[in-house]
């Protein structure tokens, strides 16, 4: 086997592409406009013991995917999503069962073998009749069409990016089944893992999401690995 030495040159070339796309300046303003919902809005951060004193409730959503296909062409698809809640420490329960371990809200499809295109158009047509999914639509007052960027060809073309679709989907579905069926109260939180922006979800519709929260007084926190609002307030 031959070895090669890379270049010092490419070396330092793809270190300075790092550097300069870690610590690039969006020009993203780190402190919000109180009018204008689609700008940060940035809150103290205090310790978690006096966040579990406070009267608040804390919602926790996030969602999961995967898929496995066998040596004989057979896939198995799986998605899911849902949702926890915390209050003054402790977690209080979302479903209406009576397992002693699951407090929380979870909502999944029930197709999850892919055996020809045709298994993923009806993953995907399960997804819009799911109840939360369902429930956002018609919040939106628009159909699939106009509400998600891509069309449902594009989707299903291959099951990887169904899955991210509809898992994604189904968290913003979790947010406002929070607004609509769990017992929240104005001031509470909820946390979602991720970004306030979706690329399944038009803007325009997301907005209007974030405008029931503000009129319920529900704050929506977008939980990331890394932004660059917080790069630019530690540079500052």
């Amino acid at each position: 086997m031959q070895i090669f030495n890379i270049p010092d040159n490419v070396i330092n070339g793809v270190a300075a592409q790092i550097h300069t796309r870690t610590n690039k300046d969006y020009r993203i303003p780190v402190v919000g406009v109180p009018d204008n919902l689609e700008t940060p809005q940035i809150f103290e951060i205090m310790p978690f013991a006096q966040i579990d004193s406070r009267d608040v409730r804390f919602f926790a959503v996030d969602g999961s995917r995967n898929s496995h296909t066998f040596y004989n062409g057979i896939t198995l698809s799986f998605y899911q999503a849902g949702y926890v809640c915390f209050h003054q420490g402790k977690q209080l329960r979302m479903n209406e069962s009576d397992d002693p371990v699951v407090f929380g809200k979870i909502f999944h499809g029930d197709r999850m073998l892919v055996l020809a295109e045709k298994d993923l158009n009806d993953i995907y047509d399960e997804l819009l009749g799911l109840p939360p999914v369902s429930a956002l639509l018609s919040f939106f007052e628009k159909g699939p069409e106009d509400v998600f960027p891509y069309s449902k060809d594009v989707l299903i073309r291959s099951t990887a990016t169904l899955l991210g679709f509809c898992q994604e989907i189904l968290e913003w579905a979790c947010v406002y089944d929070i607004v609509q069926n769990a017992p929240y109260a104005p001031g509470d939180f909820i946390l979602r893992d991720g970004t306030l922006r979706s690329l399944h979800i038009k803007q325009p519709f997301l907005v209007k999401l974030g405008h029931l929260l503000y009129t319920k007084n529900i704050r929506v926190v977008g939980v990331t690995k890394q932004s660059p609002i917080t790069n630019q307030i530690r540079s500052k």
